[in-house]
């Protein structure tokens, strides 16, 4: 039997939890030597390049010694205001300690339950924002019921048979999908726990739940790709294991590119932990292969001139901060709140809970309840879509091209109206594709075991929310010339652009809102927006 700890408040075994994080430091990867663009053929003399039946060098290896020094080539290449990043973790590698089955000092497990957890976030521009960018504190990684503001660490990864010296069974999973930087210091905060979960009916729980999780999402987009917010139940109690806690800035880049500091710049940023703690951690020996995202290091026993081993005794991670071309367009994703579910999973934990099925049914209701929250969750998302494209219209959008100052245009004013019916046409397709969800989720019934109509997925309270959204971007009402009556509540709305007899056009009245906003005093420099 292992120790309980994934769900709040579990019955526990006493003292089964354990600290052991080493000493974690990160260093940034130097740009690997350059490659043939014709023939990917890696540096010469590589043992790769040409035999393959030799030993394999790292193809593209660098080193892995710089933190607060720029590359000597380059500088920092930092990242600017309105620049569009991402940031994932490209690899991990679990080293030689899993905490599992340890019993006076030694460990007697083969196998452990590993949870990757991280809290990235960009400092806040104003004083009233910065209780929501920030780090969590040990005694706050089990969740916050009774504050808003709704700082949680994400599960990256869960692996319920990972071994010692292991390669974790992923690659590049988005801590930060793609995203407009605005400009200040970048936190990342990252843990590593092994998790104490029961084997037998409550792990199959678990597993069963995370499934039913994904079918609850409503409809395809976005929202299907999902990373579950499950921070605060795996780290609840404190039971787990933690084998690694480190928290660091990525300072926003100033004018001195050459400045000793650590800088939010593209690159292969390596987390690495080592078991002692009073020795240094020998970076210098390192290589990353930027081909596999994977450490090397040269063989003690074969000399300078020897071949490379993988690094597997140490627990590492590979982020990669990425910069993107100018038009790049932002990712969305939804993140599942696990908070919801905490007394029903603590039930489920107890040793004197209900009997499985009794448990399962229980959970199966608070699921459904949740489904109005992803039905919202989702249409907020796409009518934040909605609001961009018509902003883009409003920006393009001129009453009369043929009064626009074209002095030193570059374009015609021809194109000028192609780019203004274009950004017409994104509008509408982002209005159409809300409606489509709209209709789904109206239509969406909740049925029990027999299969009759209980009710209605998408409750009355989270349709309010989303008409009162949507109807934000149409005030004021004296101004965009929309009918304030159709917004006044969820019922108004669906029957006005909803419904498959409503008589609105809601892309119609959204496209009219937009010229309303429009810019009376157009000129040819400011319709040129991207």
């Amino acid at each position: 039997m292992k120790c309980l700890a994934l769900l709040a408040a579990v019955a526990t075994i006493a003292a089964c939890s354990h600290v052991d994080t080493g000493q974690v430091d990160y260093r940034v990867a130097d740009n690997p030597a350059a490659i043939s663009n014709a023939t990917m053929v890696p540096i010469a003399g590589n043992r790769c390049a040409d035999d393959q039946a030799k030993p394999c060098d790292p193809l593209l290896p660098s080193r892995v010694v710089r933190r607060y020094m720029p590359d000597k080539t380059t500088g920092w290449d930092a990242l600017k205001n309105g620049q569009i990043y991402s940031i994932e973790i490209e690899q991990a590698v679990i080293g030689d300690n899993i905490l599992e089955g340890k019993v006076l000092g030694r460990q007697f497990g083969k196998t452990a339950e590993i949870a990757v957890l991280a809290n990235v976030f960009e400092f806040a521009s104003e004083a009233g924002d910065a209780a929501a960018k920030r780090f969590l504190e040990s005694g706050e990684f089990a969740g916050k019921a009774d504050d808003p503001s709704d700082v949680e660490l994400k599960l990256v990864y869960f692996g319920d048979d990972v071994q010692r010296h292991q390669a974790m069974n992923f690659s590049n999973i988005p801590l930060r999908a793609r995203t407009a930087y605005g400009g200040g210091s970048i936190g990342i905060q990252l843990v590593v726990m092994e998790v104490d979960a029961q084997a037998g009916p409550v792990s199959s729980l678990l597993k069963t739940l995370a499934r039913f999780g994904q079918q609850a999402l409503p409809g395809p987009g976005e929202a299907k790709d999902i990373l579950f917010d499950l921070g605060e139940s795996l780290l609840s109690g404190s039971q787990d294991d933690k084998l690694l806690e480190y928290r660091f800035v990525l300072s926003a880049g100033g004018e001195d590119t050459r400045a000793m500091q650590a800088t939010f710049a593209p690159g292969r940023y390596v987390i690495r932990r080592m078991q002692k703690r009073d020795v240094d951690m020998g970076w210098g020996a390192l290589r990353l292969d930027h081909n596999t995202g994977r450490l090397y290091r040269k063989s003690a026993a074969s000399g300078a001139d020897g071949a490379y081993q993988e690094v597997r005794d140490d627990l590492y991670m590979v982020l990669n901060v990425r910069r993107y071309p100018d038009g790049t367009k932002p990712e969305f994703y939804v993140q599942k709140e696990w908070s919801t579910f905490r007394d029903a999973l603590q039930a489920a934990s107890d040793a004197k809970a209900a009997p499985l099925d009794k448990v399962t049914e229980r959970l199966v209701g608070v699921l459904e309840d949740g489904r109005s929250t992803d039905w919202r969750d989702s249409l907020l998302l796409k009518w934040a879509t909605v609001t961009n494209r018509l902003d883009l219209y409003s920006s393009r959008y001129a009453s009369d091209f043929a009064k626009v100052d074209m002095t030193g245009c570059a374009v015609t004013t021809m194109e000028l109206q192609r780019r203004l019916d274009a950004a017409d046409r994104e509008a509408r397709d982002a209005i159409r594709v809300y409606r489509a969800e709209y209709q789904a989720a109206a239509g969406a019934e909740r049925k029990n075991k027999a299969g009759v109509v209980t009710g209605q997925e998408f409750k009355s309270d989270e349709r309010e929310r989303v008409v009162s959204a949507a109807s934000g971007y149409f005030m004021p009402w004296s101004t965009t010339g929309a009918s304030q009556t159709t917004f006044a509540d969820a019922a108004s709305f669906e029957k006005a652009y909803i419904d498959a007899a409503s008589t609105g056009d809601l892309a119609s009245t959204g496209l009219a809102a937009a010229q309303a906003k429009a810019s009376a005093s157009a000129s040819c420099s400011s319709l040129l927006v991207k």
